[in-house]
């Protein structure tokens, strides 16, 4: 009796096991093909994390989060080249040539161009190609000086240990909405009760897949009340502004401030705000999209306030670009179309308020 009730026992045992080895598999297989799928479209791998060898390191020299130097990550759709300062940009000699004009671009991954395919379409590229062209006697260089990720701290960061040594003539500050994050942290998604994610390592690409592919089912769940947008406390934001404005102009530096655009407008039918805004709700669950819209003008009027408090330049570029899908790819980050429509729009400005000039305008 007693044998016959091990060997059941032992044999639930192993069909668990069986199950178990199955799945596993089964998901191991699945992220391989996902990883070969990455491979293809982006050239890049977990083995490159394995080896050491990923797209982004740390800098010794300056403490800042760069691309890796010197490094080209080629895929059939995209292809990123670093150059030896860690910037998704051309070759810069940190001496600045004589009888040229030197810009840099300073933001996250809406400036390095994180969906763009190619060094070339990124809106700091585009816009040095249109300045050449309007400045046929001038030598024009754009430093491209956006990593995705970065927030206030790390674009002051970068500008004062990567681009104040450049000496450029002017900089341009895309800042991004990347502190929004601090606003939701510890409520809305980790107490969502539906579509729970797991925490696994960052580099697991099927997760990563299907995150993204349910963020319209899992964005704006009913996991606890919302929070009020116009009570939200932007001091903290407001100082970190004024810090990175005026760390510029103690190092002697002209600025020009952009205001942040986005792809969801209230002008738009409903159910097009709700796509278009759907990996924004996702990020900070605790807001609705009334309140994300809030949160997105209190911020621009932030950086307006800040800037001409200080007497620099902004160009509001949320009004300028239009929104959808032909100019943006998702919330934030622009399309081939939209970067080539940031660049004009910024050409313009800087040519028609003289901060560059122009013998024939743009």
């Amino acid at each position: 009796m007693g044998s016959k009730s091990d060997a059941v026992a032992a044999g639930s045992v192993g069909r668990v096991f069986g199950i178990v080895a199955m799945t596993l598999a089964f998901l191991l297989t699945i992220e391989a093909i996902v990883q070969y799928r990455s491979y293809l479209r982006f050239g890049i791998t977990v083995l490159d994390t394995v080896r050491q060898q990923s797209l982004y390191v740390d800098d010794r020299e300056t403490g800042l989060r760069l691309l890796r130097p010197n490094t080209v990550v080629r895929g059939q759709q995209q292809s990123i080249r670093a150059n030896s300062l860690g910037l998704r940009s051309p070759e810069i000699a940190v001496a600045h040539p004589a009888h040229s004009v030197r810009l840099a671009v300073i933001g996250a991954s809406s400036v390095m161009g994180a969906t763009e395919r190619d060094n070339e379409y990124t809106f700091p590229a585009q816009l040095e190609g249109m300045l050449r062209a309007a400045l046929l006697d001038k030598r024009i260089e754009v430093i491209n000086a956006g990593i995705a990720g970065y927030s206030l701290a790390d674009e002051q960061a970068m500008l004062e240990r990567r681009i104040a040594p450049l000496q450029p003539d002017l900089v341009i500050l895309y800042t991004g909405f990347n502190d929004f994050a601090g606003y939701c942290r510890g409520s809305a998604r980790s107490a969502a009760p539906t579509l729970a994610m797991l925490a696994v390592p960052r580099w697991w690409l099927s997760y990563e897949l299907l995150k993204k592919n349910t963020t319209a089912l899992r964005a704006g769940q009913g996991s606890g009340p919302k929070r009020n947008a116009h009570a939200v406390d932007l001091e903290a934001y407001r100082a970190q502004v004024e810090q990175l404005v005026a760390s510029g102009q103690r190092l002697g530096m002209r600025l020009v401030m952009l205001t942040n655009a986005r792809s969801f407008r209230q002008e738009q039918p409903i159910d097009q705000q709700l796509r278009f805004s759907s990996l924004a709700r996702y990020y900070s669950p605790c807001f609705d999209l009334d309140g994300l819209h809030t949160l997105w003008d209190r911020h621009n009027e932030v950086l307006v306030s800040v800037a001409q408090a200080r007497g620099v330049p902004v160009l509001e570029l949320d009004r300028m670009v239009p929104g959808g899908e032909a100019f943006f790819s998702d919330g934030r980050h622009f399309t081939e179309l939209g970067d080539q429509v940031v660049a004009h729009t910024i050409a313009r400005f800087l040519l028609q308020r003289h901060l560059i000039e122009s013998e024939d305008g743009l």
